[in-house]
């Protein structure tokens, strides 16, 4: 099991989950880091320390728009290096183009016209066509990065199933500042990302073991308790958040379990794209 059964009764300690609440309604979910010995004897300030939890989706936003952008730069310079490889560069007061003269002059003219406008030899411009595709797509930031993402795979020819194993690469290889969970307390969404680094501190008079607690607080900030760590999964949080570069080993079960969240999620995002 992931997390502990626990009830309203007690008390709080390091572990613990929680949901937190911005004028009553509902923005993220935290884990309390705070040392249990600091959280019993009271020598933990005036302030509880939490890290972030995060939706993968959220995750997985910000590396598809680092996806698109290590696509389109990778394309520019084969599209570059094949150009200035044929190209006559005569009538021009430079002798080669850049992958960034790529980019701009693809995002200002389209591929069609770009391509066309060199008069290249048909077999080498025929060869350009995906890849100068694939730098029109990223370099349009009116769509969403994972629609782009998609859409520069088809550029390139890639099938639903290479599409979901760079997807998984990417949920496999978010670093040691990041941490997957399959699942979250009291919510039935599959997936969310531990943000070690991103670090809040509330004011235990803002965090509340039940809902009914919570309301009759009136605090427009909040956080309330929704589920309690397995110790070993605890352990492993913690000691990732002091170091950011050590880990204690997982059980086979939650290794088991992160592997089919990963797999169901990199499905699905693929899906929706």
């Amino acid at each position: 099991m992931l997390f502990s059964e626990i009830d309203t009764q007690q008390s709080i300690r390091q572990g613990d989950v929680f949901k937190s609440y911005n004028n009553q309604k509902q923005d993220g979910w935290y884990i309390l880091v705070t040392a249990d010995c600091d959280v019993v004897n009271d020598k933990f300030g005036d302030k509880l320390t939490f890290i972030k939890v995060s939706e993968s989706r959220i995750y997985m936003d910000n590396w598809y728009e680092k996806q698109c952008h290590i696509e389109t730069e990778r394309s520019s310079k084969e599209v570059c290096s094949t150009i200035n490889s044929n190209y006559d560069f005569s009538n021009f007061s430079y002798n080669e183009f850049t992958p960034q003269d790529v980019i701009s002059w693809v995002s200002e003219l389209g591929c069609e016209d770009f391509i066309s406008g060199l008069a290249l030899p048909t077999k080498i411009a025929k060869s350009l066509e995906k890849k100068l595709i694939a730098i029109e797509i990223g370099s349009d930031k009116s769509k969403p990065s994972r629609i782009r993402f998609s859409e520069i795979s088809d550029a390139l020819g890639r099938t639903d199933n290479q599409k979901s194993k760079i997807i998984l690469g990417g949920l496999k290889g978010m670093g040691g500042d990041h941490l997957f969970l399959p699942s979250i307390p009291g919510d039935p969404g599959i997936g969310f990302i531990v943000e070690l680094r991103n670090i809040y501190t509330a004011n235990p008079s803002q965090v509340f073991k039940d809902t009914v607690g919570r309301k009759l607080s009136g605090e427009l900030v909040s956080f309330e308790r929704c589920g309690r760590l397995a110790d070993f999964l605890r352990f492993s949080v913690v000691q990732q958040f002091a170091s950011l570069f050590s880990r204690i080993g997982m059980t086979e079960k939650f290794e088991s379990e992160r592997e089919i969240a990963m797999d169901l999620i990199a499905g699905d995002l693929n899906g929706q794209a």
